[in-house]
């Protein structure tokens, strides 16, 4: 997998095997390979290879890269993670105040919206039949539902905001040992 980066921090990926002869560098990037054969975090310069004994002899990423592309990788991996979490579901207790977890992939929150837009279209919906994931179907009362949608508000509001304080932590660091310790 190639690297093209340039001196303002852009990247952009083009998969491909090593070496490869015709590869096409965009103007003003350069091309770095990316050894993950050998699982060693090291890149050379695409245009400036050379074989000693045999083998390819690879140059480590220079640490004003490395900073950069390790930036944009965590960034990605929290992404992913704050995604991951957002989907598995949220708990509530607004059923009496027993706790339950509820659904929230897409379809969930497609459903959600759904059904309040039904409470705000036609106020005479006094009750909603709903799934828990615990305890399987519930009936809740139309003030019920609004602060279940309520409360799965909070729980993406929540999720992004931590995302985005991440981010901005991860885009203030320093150095990639800094970038290491962040986790979801």
């Amino acid at each position: 997998m190639y690297l093209f980066y340039n001196s303002e921090g852009t990247f952009e990926w083009c998969v491909g095997d090593s070496p490869i002869d015709n590869l096409t560098v965009p103007e003003g990037y350069i091309a770095l390979y990316l050894d993950d054969v050998n699982e060693k975090d090291i890149i050379k310069n695409y245009s400036n290879y050379k074989m000693k004994d045999g083998v390819i002899v690879y140059d480590p990423i220079p640490e004003s890269i490395r900073l950069s592309f390790e930036q944009q990788s965590k960034i990605e991996e929290l992404n992913i993670a704050c995604n991951l979490d957002i989907l598995d579901g949220f708990y509530s207790s607004v059923l009496g105040g027993e706790k339950h977890k509820y659904k929230f992939n897409l379809e969930w929150q497609n459903n959600f919206n759904r059904q309040m837009n039904s409470l705000i279209l036609d106020s005479t919906v006094n009750e909603v039949i709903w799934n828990t994931i615990d305890i399987g179907t519930i009936k809740l009362t139309r003030e019920q539902f609004i602060n279940l949608y309520q409360d799965s508000k909070k729980f993406i509001d929540d999720k992004m905001n931590r995302y985005y304080s991440l981010k901005e932590t991860i885009i203030n660091c320093k150095n990639t040992d800094e970038i290491k310790i962040i986790n979801w």
